[in-house]
């Protein structure tokens, strides 16, 4: 409901896929093949459709985590004028689902600052559920994101990320959200984003 009133006058044409999926499409109109100089005989097949569309896959039902995944592409054949010309409204079609439905901004806004502490990364499944903690280190660190290198793979998207030995934080752990899958250098390093803006208040005198 949301999509439908973001979108509604806008010309791109809302679809509604199967399942959980919503699809904001925009076909480019196809000027009919031409038939020749013998066209009273013979009809040619018109060229196939293009244009661009975002696909936006919804979470299921229920879960205490639950992630909107909002993807842009072209489709059919277009000209490279068409290309280069749909990359503005795709941009916007994606920041407007994103200002709509997400939490937070894919745009890096805080400068990240060198880290060498230990860390433990606990997996979070979508319905709650806590797998065994794994042991890593910070490698940088800001007020809205952290590059962590642990010693197994995360299996996950999300997780609750706790600082070791960092004053303050004792007792308390950070719900992050994989920013890319891990990579394997000397280690698994993974790239996490967090809201500090809905830590704990300190406590009053």
């Amino acid at each position: 409901m949301k999509l439908d009133a973001l979108w509604e006058p806008s010309e791109v044409r809302t679809v509604t896929g199967a399942g959980n999926e919503v699809v904001f499409r925009h076909t480019s109109p196809v000027a009919p093949a031409s038939s020749g100089l013998f066209g009273g005989f013979t009809k040619k097949a018109p060229p196939p459709p293009f244009g661009f569309e975002v696909v936006v896959q919804l979470p299921e039902a229920g879960g205490t985590v639950r992630e909107v995944v909002a993807t842009g592409r072209l489709f059919g054949t277009p000209s490279p004028e068409f290309a280069r010309d749909a990359a503005k409204p795709i941009v916007a079609l994606l920041d407007g689902v994103c200002d709509t439905l997400g939490n937070h901004r894919e745009r890096r806004k805080h400068p990240r600052i060198p880290a060498g502490f230990s860390v433990t990364v606990f997996p979070l499944h979508g319905d709650g559920r806590v797998e065994c903690p794994l042991s890593g280190q910070c490698l940088e660190v800001s007020a809205g994101g952290a590059s962590v290198r642990t010693t197994a793979p995360l299996s996950t998207s999300y997780a609750y990320l706790a600082f070791e030995g960092v004053r303050g934080t004792a007792g308390l752990a950070l719900l992050i959200s994989v920013v890319r899958p891990p990579t394997r250098e000397n280690g698994f390093v993974l790239a996490a984003r967090y809201r500090l803006d809905m830590w704990p208040p300190p406590p009053t005198a």
